[in-house]
């Protein structure tokens, strides 16, 4: 579920007793539903997800072994009250688990493989995801897998680009 804040849409909301916010301790803003934009697709929980810097577009990575790249439409693209659907389908990013054999060669297996970590790099360009088969992608922001980096021998929790975008720890 994404929802948009501009001051606007929080001058308007308005406060109720309840969770805090992290601003007004003890008050929940609340949002109308047409200002929702729900993003369905995974079949599973949704572990970790990242925006790109450059572009309208969001990354998840879930339990369902895939990471999607949804792209969001603009407030003028989503006609009012109608937001509780995408206007384009997301790309779907398929991660599927493998196992080392006595030789150390990788192939596939037949089990979940979470996505548990993914980061853009800075030109918004690439995005590494890592999962727990150990693996390490790099994909392009159009879906396509470049590389498959599989040295690790346990889950990945954590990657990250350095800041020109050309290195991933």
């Amino acid at each position: 579920v994404m929802m948009e804040v501009d001051s606007k849409a929080s001058a308007q909301a308005t406060a109720a007793p309840g969770v805090s916010n992290g601003d007004d301790r003890g008050k929940q803003l609340q949002v109308p539903i047409s200002d929702v934009l729900l993003l369905k697709g995974h079949r599973s929980e949704v572990f970790v997800c990242a925006w790109n810097p450059r572009t309208a577009v969001l990354a998840s990575g879930s339990g369902d072994s895939t990471a999607r790249i949804w792209p969001i439409p603009s407030n003028s693209q989503v006609p009012l009250g109608s937001a509780m659907a995408t206007s384009t389908q997301p790309i779907v990013l398929q991660h599927s688990p493998s196992v080392s054999d006595a030789d150390g060669a990788k192939t596939p297996a037949r089990k979940p493989n979470d996505v548990t970590t993914m980061d853009w790099n800075s030109a918004g360009t690439l995005l590494g995801t890592g999962s727990y088969d150990g693996c390490a992608r790099i994909w392009t922001e159009s879906g396509e897998l470049k590389h498959t980096l599989s040295l690790h021998k346990g889950p990945l929790f954590s990657l990250k680009w350095n800041q020109a975008g050309n290195y991933l720890l």
